[in-house]
């Protein structure tokens, strides 16, 4: 699983209006620096990194809604859920093949017709769904979503 990175400077005597935009902007950072890798799309390891530090940031939002404008919150948190949801239906086919492959493993020589077609099938399915995850991720990068959360996070809080 992603390590979370460390936020420096938190002070727990702090003001939440300053210690939140912190945890947020680097959460968001934290998830975002996994972009280019997930887009290009060859290793699953900074897909998954993605996904668990989308989950981070999207919890941080849903805990702190109610000291955040709703609508904006909302806003951001359906985004942040979509790109959750894009990013689990790749990994699920990962998590899939790779029971299928060790399935594989310990079937007799001549019992693997039907795992193959079941590989074959899931790694179709999967290529559909990273399709999907990298037209959604190339239009939040064309529409600059970073851009678009750090000013939620500078206006919200």
């Amino acid at each position: 699983m992603a390590r979370a990175w460390k936020i420096e400077g938190l002070n727990p005597d702090q003001f939440l209006k300053t210690s939140l935009p912190k945890i947020l902007r680097l959460r968001f950072d934290e998830m975002w620096s996994y972009l280019d890798d997930t887009i290009e799309g060859k290793d699953v390891n900074p897909l998954h990194d993605m996904r668990v530090s989308a989950r981070r940031l999207q919890a941080l939002l849903r805990i702190f809604r109610d000291a955040l404008p709703k609508k904006k919150v909302d806003r951001q948190i359906k985004v942040i859920r979509d790109l959750v949801r894009h990013l689990g239906g790749v990994r699920e086919h990962d998590v899939f093949l790779d029971a299928l492959l060790d399935y594989k493993k310990g079937r007799p020589d001549g019992d693997e017709r039907s795992v193959d077609l079941m590989i074959a099938r899931e790694k179709s399915l999967r290529v559909a769904e990273q399709s999907a995850l990298r037209r959604y991720l190339l239009h939040l990068r064309r529409a600059e979503y970073d851009h678009i959360f750090k000013d939620f996070v500078r206006d919200a809080t």
